[in-house]
């Protein structure tokens, strides 16, 4: 994620919700160039038939020093702030040493009446604050210290995206892009972003020689942060049962056993996870998504375009996963002693765009800075067991999108995103940021499968599907048919005029990321992640039952305005966060006001909030 605003709302959804009547004064694109190099955010709302003027806040920044610590700083597995980091200030020495300006996903938990915002920074090596807060008589809400959680016994956090909350009150989170095993060389390298996890063991992200001796299949899981009690302890795990991928995000419906994760890239797929017991997330069903076109390529919003069809990838536990991986939570002196790619597969290469006897076509690439495009490959899966445990159970897990592919399901989503649940409709909303590349008629390469087959939308497009029991799946909230619920619109040569940007309506979204839906209201929040179709990333409300949009925020120029989130206290007041991350990002030199060069003050995040609502 990128350049974009990414908003989640976030509600326990298996608490029920009065309907909520909520409006915002929509804001406008800023005049000037004065406007750019702000934030902006509306600044009067309609709540429950009531006006109330609204005041985004300033919670915390990155690199502030707080009673615990330094917040954003990613800290190695001895606690010292690590050098080098990939994606962050870039900044080694000082106060700012090792702090990242990706503050992503925050929601704010509360147990035994005392309240804790947890942050995800989405760096690598990555980072999750959890912060003690006390509200004033007016509820705001004020830091008293800070924290890193502590993800050594799982080897560290990489990459946290964005998350939710369970309907049991933990904190769900994410980790992005995960390492593409099969690209594994001599050395333990892949690629700039996994490289750098060298630095939770070295201390410095540039000093890789540890990597040899790490284990990828460590990273690309859905953390868990569990609040144990008032005091603020917590117990942090993740959830190998559900399976690795790019994780974007994980929503768990109502039922507190079905979960949809979204798959992040240029070639991802949809999964679904069925839990054996409600609230428990250690065991279960992991399926994938299979897309059975039934139009023709064009896209007309509320007109179904296909029904998903899940593929079983098979039952698994955590114990099982993770029996196979803690002897490499700490590098060994002799390499890896968990499973490797070369230990679930057989890999050859396609022969005159064929694949011999026993191997099946794959193309389901991690999207990594080494292969930005997708590879083919011709895999067979070995038999037998590792250390005690299935290949089939461990490839189902450790390779959760290559294996989807080889039992047929569809890893052809580009930049599938954001993931909301609609309580009053009992519907899911998901985010594709643009129609092209594998969501577009022959683009699966030769051999390899091409079940989607759209028209190109640079825009993108929001798709809505109405959930339904389905006994073979054991789960009342399955996905059949999907439809667009809302497209982004480009504008025609003779309106872009030769532009390089705002190719998108500027009145509509565009390039939608994460999405968001408010519970018992009609309002579904869409962030953009723009690379072209608006030159400023928006944050819009978007009414299902009207159709009417509302502009609501946006950052200075190369930020993103990420985890927007609703929380609902015991009390009934609600707050909504909002962080602006890293401004200026790929424009430091000379995208400051007047063309000059960024100070490295202007590019520390912001996390900030509205509220309370009550």
């Amino acid at each position: 994620m990128k350049n974009a605003i990414l908003f989640a709302l976030i509600f326990p959804i298996a608490v029920s919700c009065s309907r909520i009547s909520l409006d915002f004064r929509g804001i406008g694109w800023p005049e000037g160039e004065e406007g750019r190099h702000s934030i902006r955010s509306t600044d009067s709302a309609v709540f429950q038939g009531k006006d109330m003027p609204i005041k985004y806040q300033t919670f915390l920044r990155s690199g502030d020093a707080i009673t615990g610590g330094v917040y954003g700083q990613v800290l190695s597995r001895t606690g010292q702030p690590v050098r080098n980091v990939f994606r962050s200030l870039g900044v080694n020495d000082g106060p700012l040493a090792g702090v990242s300006n990706f503050n992503d996903f925050t929601t704010m938990l509360e147990r035994d009446g005392n309240l804790f915002v947890v942050q995800h920074f989405e760096s690598v090596p990555g980072a999750v604050y959890i912060t003690s807060v006390k509200r004033d008589e007016e509820g705001k809400l004020i830091p008293l210290s800070t924290r890193n959680l502590d993800f050594a016994e799982q080897g560290g956090v990489y990459s946290p995206c964005a998350g939710s909350i369970t309907p049991w009150g933990s904190h769900i989170g994410s980790e992005e892009y995960e390492p593409n095993a099969g690209m594994r060389d001599t050395l333990g390298r892949i690629d700039a972003r996994y490289n750098a996890m060298a630095g939770f063991f070295s201390g410095d992200a540039s000093h890789t020689d540890v990597l040899r001796n790490m284990n990828p299949y460590l990273y690309g899981w859905t953390p868990e942060v569990i609040l144990l009690d008032g005091s603020g302890k917590t117990e942090t795990r993740k959830r190998y049962a559900l399976g690795r991928f790019s994780h974007e995000i994980a929503v768990v419906m109502p039922d507190r056993r079905t979960v949809y994760m979204s798959d992040d890239g240029k070639h991802g797929t949809l999964f679904l996870f069925v839990a054996d017991k409600p609230g428990d997330l250690t065991a279960g069903t992991l399926y994938a998504a299979r897309w059975n076109q039934r139009k023709a390529d064009v896209l007309r919003e509320s007109s179904v375009i296909a029904d998903l069809q899940w593929v079983s990838l098979g039952h698994a536990t955590e114990a099982q996963i993770e029996s196979v991986l803690k002897s490499d939570i700490v590098p060994g002196a002799a390499g890896p002693s968990g499973p490797l790619f070369q230990d679930l597969f057989d890999a050859v290469a396609p022969v005159n765009n064929a694949c011999p006897e026993g191997f099946t076509a794959v193309e389901a690439g991690t999207s990594n800075l080494s292969a930005p495009d997708s590879k083919l490959e011709c895999l067979k899966l070995k038999s037998g067991e590792f250390k005690g445990v299935p290949v089939s159970v461990l490839a189902s897990r450790l390779e959760s999108r290559r294996y989807a592919v080889m039992l047929g399901a569809t890893a052809e989503f580009n930049k599938k995103e954001g993931v909301a649940y609609d309580d009053v409709r009992n519907r899911l909303y998901f985010a594709v940021s643009r129609i092209e590349k594998a969501m577009q008629p022959e683009k699966g390469k030769g051999i390899a499968a091409d079940h989607i087959r759209l028209t190109a939308n640079r825009c993108g497009a929001v798709f809505a599907a109405d959930l339904k029991a389905d006994t073979s799946i054991n789960s009342d909230y399955v996905i059949g048919e999907l439809y667009p619920l809302v497209l982004g619109r480009p504008l025609a040569e003779s309106q872009v005029a030769g532009r390089k940007t705002d190719l998108c309506d500027p009145d509509r979204m565009a390039e939608p990321d994460n999405i968001a839906f408010l519970p018992g209201s009609d309002l579904l929040f869409i962030a953009e992640d723009a690379d072209d179709g608006h030159s400023l990333n928006f944050l819009w409300s978007y009414n299902v039952r009207t159709g009417n949009f509302r502009r609501l925020l946006h950052g200075p120029r190369g930020a993103e305005i990420t985890s927007p989130s609703w929380i609902r206290l015991g009390d009934g007041s609600l707050y909504f966060f909002a962080t602006v991350m890293h401004p200026y990002r790929d424009i430091e030199a000379d995208g400051g006001p007047g063309g000059r060069a960024v100070t490295t003050e202007e590019r520390r995040a912001t996390t900030g909030y509205f509220g309370p609502f009550r």
